[in-house]
């Protein structure tokens, strides 16, 4: 408002000066002509003063009418002429701003457009390096799970890269081994029960060969969701991984599943393929139990734990009675179904984590770790009663085979795999000496 008063105060200013030197009569007329000029001027900011000051210019110049009625008429036309000039910029300011109004809302238009374009355009490169991030772990996480060629190895990183990831509550894979699922590994142990009952009560999910989601089981929450990968190969089914996420992850996992499960699945059939062919490297074709090489490394590796943890363990020396006697007599043939038999019951009395070899010809070895003398004699008079009373029928006659069993045991017996074989040896040869069919646990005084 003071920038609006303070011209005001100038003008009155100057109308006075004016109005004090100019003298009378003619002076007058130009007073009415300051007085228009300056209701002009004041028009830029209020619009009626050019009116007040053509009519009040035109009143005081009609006041020398009579005596010069000419100048006075053309001056009260052009003062009054004057009046439209504001209103016509006013107007005219006033549709530049209605154009410009406009104009403006035209590009804040286009401009809220343009935000919108670059926030999508945000979203999308985010989502863009969110998808080659993702495809990135997934590289990585395949070239890792390609390091492995065991199986436990590879079933315990596949366990470990996926659970670490966004949502996912929890992963279970099985394996499609005759006709039936075979448990492979959870990441909650605790379910493995209730994940192989499910698979039982799903029998359907056989003949499923998409990444899909599937029916969460009564043990998941309602805020879960089970996301089903069928491990294949072509057209070989090799198993399954079920991964339970947060639902709001369920539909990113069935389109990962497109990308990561042939990679597991190649993964897997790498690892069964080795499992193959090391079990045949390992393993003892006739028996399948385990070859004196492979068993003798395993031994030297469980004597190094053993003296880390300050454990004992027992070896049973066994040799078949009389052996060359049954192959001599009903061939070389029934003598390998013997050594079958024998291995068979081998692997039913030893416990669970036992190694058991083929050590030779007819002698066979059993490693016992963290036993007892009364557990590994037991065992051994064990199998020594059950290999007594099998029988075998071979062209009409019945026979049987008997065994003979020497023990000896870490550290008592000895401090390394030779020292400690030689004296399940010695046991063994002693059993001999004493007639066979029996057991016998070395003793140092006796040897």
């Amino acid at each position: 408002m003071n920038n609006k008063i303070f011209p005001l105060f100038v003008i009155a200013a100057v109308l006075g000066t004016f109005y004090y030197f100019i003298p009378e009569g003619i002076g007058t007329i130009v007073w009415s002509y300051f007085i228009m000029i300056s209701g002009l001027y004041c028009g830029r900011w209020i619009k009626e003063s050019v009116i007040v000051g053509s009519l009040l210019a035109s009143f005081v110049i009609s006041s020398h009418m009579n005596e010069y009625p000419f100048a006075c008429i053309a001056s009260i036309i052009f003062f009054l002429s004057v009046i439209p000039i504001p209103y016509y910029f006013i107007y005219k300011t006033e549709e530049e701003e209605k154009e410009l109004s406009a104009n403006n809302s035209k590009l804040k238009e286009k401009y809220t457009d343009i935000l919108a374009e670059h926030s999508f355009a945000l979203e999308e490169r985010q989502k863009y390096e969110d998808s080659v991030e993702r495809i990135m772990q997934l590289y990585i996480i395949g070239r890792d799970l390609s390091k492995n060629v065991f199986i436990e190895d590879y079933t315990e990183t596949i366990l470990r890269v996926i659970t670490r990831r966004a949502g996912v509550v929890s992963v279970s894979m099985f394996k499609r081994g005759k006709g039936e699922w075979v448990p492979l590994a959870f990441s909650k142990s605790y379910q493995k029960n209730d994940w192989v009952k499910y698979m039982a009560d799903n029998k359907q999910l056989v003949n499923e060969r998409k990444y899909t989601v599937i029916n969460s089981p009564s043990f998941c929450t309602f805020q879960e969701s089970a996301v089903f990968w069928p491990l294949k190969i072509e057209n070989e089914l090799l198993g399954c991984m079920i991964i339970v996420v947060e639902r709001a992850y369920a539909s990113r996992y069935v389109e990962e599943g497109s990308i990561f499960g042939p990679q597991i699945s190649l993964g897997a059939k790498r690892a069964n393929l080795f499992a193959e062919v090391s079990e045949r490297s390992r393993n003892d074709g006739l028996t399948g139990l385990y070859l004196k090489r492979y068993f003798m490394e395993r031994l030297q590796a469980e004597l190094q734990r053993e003296k880390r943890y300050s454990g004992g363990f027992f070896i049973i020396m066994l040799d078949i009675d009389h052996f060359k006697g049954v192959n001599d007599k009903y061939g070389h043939l029934v003598g390998d179904k013997v050594l079958c038999a024998i291995a068979r019951i081998l692997v039913d009395c030893a416990r669970p984590g036992d190694l058991i070899s083929r050590y030779g010809g007819e002698e066979f070895i059993i490693f016992m770790p963290m036993a007892t003398q009364y557990e590994a004699r037991s065992a051994a008079q064990e199998i020594n009663t059950v290999v007594n009373n099998k029988k075998y029928h071979e062209n009409g006659e019945t026979f049987n085979v008997t065994i003979s069993a020497g023990i000896s045991s870490y550290p008592q017996d000895g401090k390394t795999i030779d020292s400690i074989i030689s004296a399940a040896d010695r046991a063994l040869y002693k059993a001999k000496r004493e007639g066979r069919n029996r057991v016998v646990l070395y003793n140092k005084d006796e040897a």
